[in-house]
């Protein structure tokens, strides 16, 4: 998908991110679609696409039990599919160019939604090699001969958060990293493509952007770092 075939002013032609997904028997470069912004602009700008390209949706970290599409202001015909925790296609629709006719599904939690050519005519049943990664819990180990009171050199401070009216809302403990929202934002966003697309140069984008984040408030006046 190029980025010249997004309108003027369209949100991704500065950031682009692609991942490579496996339906059935065909792996397909798509447009990752993550915070509520990116998801409502959607595939709005794009006036055609490759057979192999298309957007995903994701709703991993918030599954949806009712979720709906509509192609109002879409000018390119879409298969719209839904898919689930396993990966498999739920159901697969038909999008119109520029029809305000509602596609929806509610049979059961939703995870993804990907957007392809109404050429492919990928069908309910589907698999995909969507997957969640959730990591184990593991217990932290104990040390029973360690004794915090012995060592006062590693007690640490508490950063407090004040409210408009002068009160405590809140304490961090003193070396912690504060990001901004926006860092945050990014930060969830490479973290989830890396999850979808399991390349590692998408891993590697992720810790050298948290690197980059950590070397910068390493450089901020003391006020701003916790």
């Amino acid at each position: 998908m190029e980025i010249n075939r997004f309108g003027e002013g369209g949100q991704f032609e500065s950031d682009l991110d692609i991942v490579p997904v496996k339906i059935g028997e065909k792996t397909y470069k798509l447009l990752y679609l993550y915070t509520e912004e990116e998801k409502e602009e959607g595939l709005k700008n794009v006036d055609d696409m490759e057979s192999d390209e298309g957007a995903i949706f994701d709703y991993s970290d918030d599954p949806q039990e009712h979720l709906s599409f509509w192609m109002k202001d879409t000018s390119i015909a879409l298969r719209i599919l839904f898919i689930n925790k396993d990966g498999v296609v739920i159901s697969a629709h038909d999008g119109q160019p520029l029809s305000e006719e509602l596609i929806t599904e509610e049979s059961e939690p939703i995870y993804w939604v990907i957007e392809l050519n109404q050429s492919e005519q990928i069908s309910q049943g589907t698999y995909t090699n969507l997957t969640l990664h959730n990591e184990p819990d593991v217990e932290p180990e104990e040390d029973d001969d360690f004794n915090e009171e012995e060592h006062p050199e590693i007690k640490v401070n508490k950063l407090y958060i004040y409210g408009s009216d002068g009160e405590v809302q809140g304490e961090i403990e003193s070396g912690c990293r504060i990001f901004s929202r926006k860092s945050t934002e990014v930060i969830l966003r490479k973290a989830k493509k890396a999850a979808v697309s399991q390349l590692d140069k998408d891993y590697k984008a992720l810790g050298r952007y948290v690197f980059n984040e950590i070397k910068a408030q390493d450089n901020r006046e003391p006020e701003y770092v916790s």
